[in-house]
């Protein structure tokens, strides 16, 4: 069962909880950290301090200022005193990844010399990594699920992805050196130029794209430049 469950919400801890762990059924919380209240990065639901916590609506219809805030704060000063930090970084990690604008190679040292949190996603690359016919989706998992990764994120659409999962996860071991060796040279070719990783070479999966005013106006000196170079008069002075 997927619940709305976190330390500010606990309904499910009267009867869902017990309820789902009698009948032996599995427990996927949402919302676990509530929308970023429980890290310490907001401050509170009204807050309109980041982009985020502006355009955050949903927030506001599961969470209440002055009964959750007190919550939110008692964690991230708990956790302050048990030297916790609630960072995590969620990017694209999997086998192709290391050849081609590398999060491995460029992102995951730094998180890890800082200690911070890695959820591993596109490690299939929504299923393009195996139209390449260089490896197969279990590879594909374990070499995610081998990297320094505190999470790894495969989408599960059908029960034969659930068991593919499932296998993957029940099979795993660590690897050595050679066998991800093995793997990199085998995805060497296809990867070199991103053609697998879409979302590093084109548009479709960039929020901003599509909509450009989440980044803002551009500033006064910045529209000055931009009008100037649109002036044909301007560029035949230049000529």
């Amino acid at each position: 069962m997927q619940n709305h469950y976190n330390l500010i919400y606990r309904e499910d801890e009267r009867e869902m909880l017990p309820l789902c762990r009698s009948e032996g059924l599995g427990v996927i919380p949402w919302s676990p950290l509530a929308r970023g209240l429980l890290t310490g990065g907001r401050t509170g639901v009204t807050s309109k301090a980041t982009a985020r916590a502006d355009s955050d609506d949903y927030s506001r219809q599961l969470y209440d200022d002055a009964l959750d805030l007190p919550v939110a704060e008692q964690c991230t000063n708990l956790a302050r005193e048990r030297g916790i930090a609630f960072d995590a970084v969620q990017m694209p990690l999997n086998v192709m990844d290391a050849h081609y604008r590398s999060f491995e190679k460029l992102v995951l040292p730094e998180l890890v010399k800082q200690n911070i949190g890695v959820l591993a996603m596109k490690t299939l690359a929504n299923g393009f990594i195996l139209k390449s016919k260089a490896v197969n989706a279990i590879e594909c998992l374990q070499y995610a699920m081998n990297l320094p990764t505190s999470v790894v994120i495969t989408g599960c659409e059908s029960m034969e992805n659930l068991e593919q999962a499932l296998i993957a996860a029940r099979t795993f071991k660590p690897m050595s050196d050679d066998e991800v060796s093995n793997l990199l040279t085998r995805t060497a070719k296809s990867a070199s130029r991103g053609e697998y990783e879409l979302f590093k070479t084109t548009s479709i999966y960039d929020g901003t794209a599509v909509h450009p005013e989440w980044l803002g106006e551009e500033p006064p000196e910045v529209k000055q430049v931009i009008q100037t170079d649109r002036d044909p008069a301007e560029w035949q002075s230049r000529i």
